[in-house]
């Protein structure tokens, strides 16, 4: 059922020319399959050095950044780092950096270079019609296109990942994205020494009760982000 509607938007959508049409095509059964659960999200969810955080004293080089600084937050004001984490891998296959054009997301002042699973906020009207959430969160590696957005092959690469006591949406060169979750399958993709560093930080981590935590935004899947792409670009041609 979930993959007739699939199908059935997504071909409504290569005829949609205004958001009323758009709205009809997304109606029924979309709710169904959005995920507010980040069930399959990914091993690697981190920046880039070089990448420039807001922080209460103006934006800074991520790697200058130290725990307990305090980063702007889009839902919690300023915030705390509680936890920094690095690790350094090879720059291709599944593990090659996405390159975010400045032009792609609203707000962005510069290009962004993520891990292929980081999370950048969407936000407006198409994703309530399609998803019932006027802001969501879509990995980078379901945005590529080959143009705005795409993978920087490189012999290697530093990842580093920001912490807070919530997952939080920060800004990063100036576009809205997610901080570190620290979700089962995030957590078994750090090395063991900052999985340690990790846990010793934030020890209610090794708790069931709290090993599952919230994430700031509904998580696309890469299908519901490629429909979510396919009708922003119906939305925009020409009536």
């Amino acid at each position: 059922m979930v993959w007739e509607n699939m199908h059935r938007v997504a071909s409504a959508v290569d005829k949609c020319r205004s958001p009323h049409e758009i709205a009809q095509s997304a109606a029924a059964g979309l709710s169904e399959w959005h995920s507010t659960t980040p069930s399959s999200v990914s091993l690697t969810i981190c920046f880039t050095p070089g990448t420039m955080i807001l922080t209460e004293t103006g934006e800074r080089p991520i790697e200058t950044l130290r725990p307990s600084d305090r980063v702007i937050t889009r839902d919690s004001g300023v915030q705390e780092i509680r936890w920094i984490g690095k690790r350094r891998v090879a720059g291709h296959g599944d593990m090659a950096p996405v390159s975010i054009g400045a032009n792609v997301f609203e707000g962005a002042q510069d290009a962004l270079l993520v891990s292929p699973h980081h999370r950048i906020l969407y936000t407006g009207y198409v994703a309530e019609l399609l998803f019932g959430e006027l802001e969501v969160l879509v990995a980078a590696q379901d945005l590529i296109d080959g143009t705005d957005v795409q993978r920087q092959i490189c012999d290697e690469v530093t990842y580093i990942h920001l912490m807070f006591d919530r997952h939080e949406v920060i800004y990063a060169n100036g576009m809205a994205t997610e901080s570190f979750l620290a979700s089962d399958l995030a957590l078994s993709g750090l090395a063991d020494a900052s999985r340690e560093s990790l846990l010793a930080t934030l020890p209610d981590l090794r708790s069931a009760s709290t090993a599952h935590p919230e994430p700031a935004r509904p998580c696309l899947a890469a299908h519901e982000a490629q429909l979510l792409s396919r009708t922003i670009a119906a939305a925009r041609r020409p009536m």
